[in-house]
């Protein structure tokens, strides 16, 4: 997509190449032989002053305190954003120019995004709206950036260290932030820890005005005593039990430049990020009749390692002023541990999965044209495997796993060009394309050969994306934008090869004959920019072809098969809709005097099945407005935010599909309003206090397609020193 072009500093000169162009955004006009860069499209970004006055527990949180993103949780440790409808693995993150998206990311709701921790981060930026020219596959929402800290070079002073600790009450959890820098003319180096430890977790207790009942509350829980599962009546019905775990992050970045210009400059880094055991809430609050329909159900440590290394050297062609070539490994482990009540086998099935990336770019600007260039190759492998254990006698045996338990590996390689022309003061145009080719094996045992009599699955397929639009500046002002592109996401090893019970009764197989999800999309946008104030809207409609979704599936003319003893109901994933989303994204802000800030967003969102216009799609969120006030006196700023969300009724949910019906109230997500609170006092040069009040009412609230209640009110206080 290449209205998301080149970089977003204020002002570059024409003949010189900004020293900070790390990543593509967006450009606009040429006024005075400079090109101005502004957020033609709709975009949000987040620099680390926001991130530490708004102190979110994890990256999830930081997009839903920010209030421009709508977050999913069916876990406490969790959060699945959704941008446009779009969710999972139909948006794509990135962190350090590295992708995270994977060849099992599902289309479901993800909580990978927390393995990113937030109080590493210096910069989180999210581009709304398909950008599969600029950045491949999955874009069709948008992308979610976020840029780790960098270590800085010094002149004179070598070491910095920084230190936070955070405390807030509705977990009773800790959070100990430790950073250290050293830098010199040439070399600098970041080491960077944090542990977070959440002990509990409590949900609003007043009802929400809106709908004036109870509802997501916990009256029972499951405990097992080694023989048995056993209810044990909850002391207070809004504490949800079975939510503490911990997580650990670690960062360690190294850099230097070279060369007599000192023209090149080399960056390795390597992140890890491990959790305990995540209980999934959403799973542990359903019934069977009158039990609990699971005893245990939970993620087992998530981890995460990320290795990369980047160069990027000025002016290496007498054609480009820039060229950044990415290489990067990661090692991802993750797993799923459920028991169902009084069942004393625990199911438990494993992915690990390695990926290994190399990315290259060139950039160009001259007077009126700029260009971004490049390839990109993607390596994805997948080890699966299921084990059961039994919690009595400890006898173990194996049992199916998640995806195939042969080699399960794709790949992909792809070109792009985006350009950008800039004529005039009023006018910019903007054409891009990418192409490239993706092949996927998997390779099933011998107790799946009923599938075909091939026993693998091999996918190869060529792929392509293109946008082009305009831009016009009615006056110094006021600009308009028109933007047509399309996106696609290629179908991966989640999609094609899954074989496991989804329900029982219900199993879902592979399908070899998926073909890529692709849009066509419509972006119009009106921008108006003065001294004190300032206002975006912006208009958007996507058209999705071959949508990917379960449906009832048949093999070798059978609709059901007998999967452990039981008659059931065969599944896939199939192309077999189109759909049409369309909505308003809209964003205002403004200065009163010299120390008010103020600032309002919203968007609305529709999504329907392209052949049923009654049939509603699924991921989409209510309707959000938002708005805060900060004041500023001397040491102390101070913020107050609010947030409503609307209803979403049950007639605007897509039945038995990702929306989750039966974790919300019979009429559907009552809507629900928010008010947070925010300190920040600098006590000295060195030592600053945050402190506030999350959900000031205590309101009673589910986000839509949850599976727990939201935070109840929370008093939290941190204190950063930062010599």
């Amino acid at each position: 997509m290449l209205f998301c072009l080149l970089y977003s500093k204020s002002t570059a000169q024409k003949d010189s190449l900004p020293q900070q162009w790390l990543k593509p955004l967006i450009y606009i006009g040429l006024e005075k032989g400079h090109l101005q860069s502004d957020e033609s499209l709709f975009m949000v970004d987040i620099k680390q002053k926001e991130i530490l006055r708004l102190q979110p527990r994890t990256t999830a949180d930081l997009l839903n305190k920010n209030g421009n993103v709508f977050i999913q949780k069916s876990q406490f440790g969790g959060g699945s954003p959704i941008l446009r409808g779009f969710e999972a693995n139909r948006i794509l993150l990135i962190v350090d120019g590295v992708r995270m998206n994977n060849l099992i990311y599902r289309g479901g709701h993800l909580q990978n995004i927390i393995s990113c921790d937030v109080n590493q981060l210096e910069k989180m930026e999210v581009i709304f709206g398909p950008s599969s020219c600029l950045f491949g596959s999955d874009a069709l929402g948008g992308v979610i950036e976020m840029e780790t800290i960098s270590p800085k070079y010094q002149s004179n002073k070598k070491w910095r260290t920084i230190i936070q600790n955070r405390y807030e009450t509705v977990t009773n959890g800790w959070m100990q932030h430790f950073e250290t820098h050293y830098g010199k003319r040439n070399f600098a180096s970041l080491t960077s820890f944090t542990m977070q430890q959440n002990q509990r977790y409590l949900t609003g207790k007043r009802k929400n005005p809106f709908f004036k009942e109870n509802f997501g509350t916990q009256t029972f829980h499951g405990v097992w005593n080694g023989t048995e599962d056993v209810m044990v009546v909850n002391n207070n019905e809004h504490e949800i039990k079975n939510t503490a775990y911990t997580q650990t992050d670690f960062l360690q970045k190294f850099k230097w430049r070279k060369g007599k210009q000192k023209n090149v400059e080399h960056n390795i880094q390597f992140q890890h990020s491990n959790t305990t055991n995540i209980n999934r809430n959403d799973r542990l609050s359903e019934w069977n009749g009158e039990q609990l329909k699971f005893g245990e159900w939970y993620y087992g440590p998530q981890k995460r390692s990320l290795l990369s290394y980047h160069r990027i050297q000025q002016k290496p062609f007498q054609l480009f002023q820039r060229n950044d070539l990415i290489i990067s490994l990661q090692q991802i482990e993750e797993s799923r541990q459920n028991r169902k009540w009084n069942n004393p086998w625990l199911e438990s099935r494993k992915e690990n999965v390695g990926i290994s990336s190399i990315t290259q770019n060139f950039y160009s600007i001259t007077e009126h044209h700029e260009w971004q260039m490049g390839w990109d190759y993607q390596y994805n492998q997948l080890i699966s495997a299921g084990q059961a254990i039994n919690k009595i006698s400890q006898e173990q045996k194996q049992i199916g796993a998640r995806y195939p338990t042969g080699k399960n590996n794709m790949q992909s390689f792809s070109v792009y060009s985006v350009h950008t022309y800039i004529p005039s003061p009023k006018w910019t145009f903007h054409d891009g394309l990418r192409g490239g080719y993706s092949s996927l094996f998997s390779a099933f045992d011998d107790r799946y050969t009923w599938l075909s009599s091939t026993n693998d699955i091999q996918q190869n397929m060529p792929y392509y994306s293109g946008s082009i639009g305009a831009q016009y500046h009615l006056s110094h002002k006021q600009s308009l934008t028109a933007q047509l592109s399309s996106g696609y996401r290629v179908p991966n090893i989640d999609d094609l090869s899954r074989i496991f019970e989804t329900t029982q009764g219900n199993v879902i197989v592979p399908n070899a004959n998926l073909k890529p999800e692709q849009s066509m999309n419509i972006d119009f946008g009106y921008k108006w920019i003065g001294d004190n104030f300032q206002w975006h809207l912006m208009y958007y409609q996507a058209w999705i072809d071959d949508i990917i979704a379960l449906a009832p599936f048949s093999i070798n003319g059978s609709s059901t098969l007998i999967w452990d003893g039981v008659s059931s109901n065969i599944l896939a994933n199939q192309n077999f809709e189109s759909a049409i989303i369309k909505g308003l994204q809209g964003q205002c802000s403004g200065i009163i005097g010299n120390t008010t800030r103020w600032q309002l967003q919203g968007q609305w969102t529709d999504g329907v099945i392209d052949n049923d216009k009654n049939q509603p799609l699924d991921h989409i969120p209510p309707g959000m407005l938002g708005g805060s006030i900060h004041q500023e006196w001397k040491e102390i700023q101070f913020m107050v935010q609010c947030q409503y969300y609307g209803w979403k009724k049950i007639a605007d949910y897509r039945l038995n599909a990702e929306d989750n019906e039966n974790y919300a109230p019979a009429l559907g997500t009552p809507a629900y309003f928010l008010v947070d609170t925010r300190v920040e006092y600098t006590l000295s040069s060195t030592l600053t206090m945050f402190t506030g009040i999350d959900n000031l009412l205590d309101t009673q609230y589910r986000p839509f397609a949850s599976g727990i209640n939201g935070p109840g009110r929370n008093f939290y206080l941190s204190i950063r020193w930062n010599p």
